[in-house]
C-alpha cells in the first residue's frame, strides 16, 4: 500500500520545498510509520490520529469488545446503506451528524465502490501489520480520543511511549477524530506544524 501510495503521490512531494507532514487516521497511520521508516526523506514530521499497533497493543485494547459486533457486520454485510450506518456508529460520537454523513458516504458508494473484500483486505491488513518498536528519528503528534469506543486510550498512550511525540487528546470524539472534530483537529495540527517548524 504504502509503495502504491508513493508511486502515485512522488511528484507532488518532490514539488514542496517547506517541511513536509504527514497526517493519518487509523490504518494510514500505521502505513505512515511504514512509510517513514523506509524512505525517511520523504517527509519532516507525522501526525498520527487514533492509530493502533499489533504488539504494542493487545487486541482488545486495539478493537474494544463494544465494537466487535458491528465490525463483524460491516464485514459480512452486502447492503450498503446498512454497512455505511454501522461504520459511521462505529466512528462518530455525534448522532445529530450521522444522517447527512450517511447519504454523503452512500453517494460515494455509488461513484467509487468498495467492495466486501476490500473491506476485509484492509481489516486484515491492519490487525496484521508489524511495526518498528523503537522512537521515530522525526517529530511526532499523536492525537487520540478518550470517548473513542473502537480503540483505548491506554493503546494510543502505549503508541507515544513507543515512537516518542507529543500526545494531544481530545474528550469526547469518536475514533473518526476527523470526521467528529474537522476544525479542532486542523488547529492543534496547526498549532503543533507552527511550533515544530516555523522558526
Amino acid at each position: 500500500m504504502v509503495d502504491f501510495m508513493r508511486s502515485h503521490s512522488s511528484e507532488l512531494i518532490g514539488s514542496i520545498s517547506e517541511p513536509k507532514i504527514i497526517l493519518a487516521t487509523s490504518l494510514a497511520g500505521m502505513m505512515a510509520v511504514d512509510w517513514i521508516t523506509r524512505y525517511p526523506d520523504d517527509f519532516q514530521g507525522l501526525i498520527m490520529v487514533g492509530s493502533s499497533f499489533k504488539k504494542i497493543c493487545s487486541a482488545k485494547e486495539r478493537v474494544h469488545k463494544r465494537v466487535l459486533g458491528d465490525m463483524i457486520r460491516i464485514l459480512i454485510s452486502s447492503d450498503i446503506e446498512k454497512r455505511e450506518r454501522l461504520i459511521i456508529n462505529v466512528n462518530s460520537n455525534q448522532p445529530q451528524n450521522h444522517h447527512k454523513i450517511l447519504h454523503e458516504w452512500i453517494k460515494i458508494q455509488s461513484d467509487r465502490k468498495m467492495t466486501r473484500m476490500n473491506i476485509l483486505r484492509q481489516t486484515l491488513a491492519g490487525m496484521r501489520f508489524r511495526t518498528i518498536e523503537n522512537k521515530l528519528e522525526l517529530p511526532v503528534l499523536i492525537v487520540g480520543s478518550k470517548a473513542d469506543r473502537m480503540v483505548c486510550p491506554e493503546c494510543i498512550k502505549k503508541t507515544q511511549n513507543v515512537f516518542g511525540g507529543t500526545l494531544v487528546w481530545h474528550e469526547t470524539s469518536g475514533h473518526g477524530i476527523a470526521l467528529d472534530v474537522p476544525e479542532w483537529l486542523a488547529q492543534i495540527s496547526a498549532d503543533w506544524i507552527g511550533t515544530k517548524f516555523n522558526h
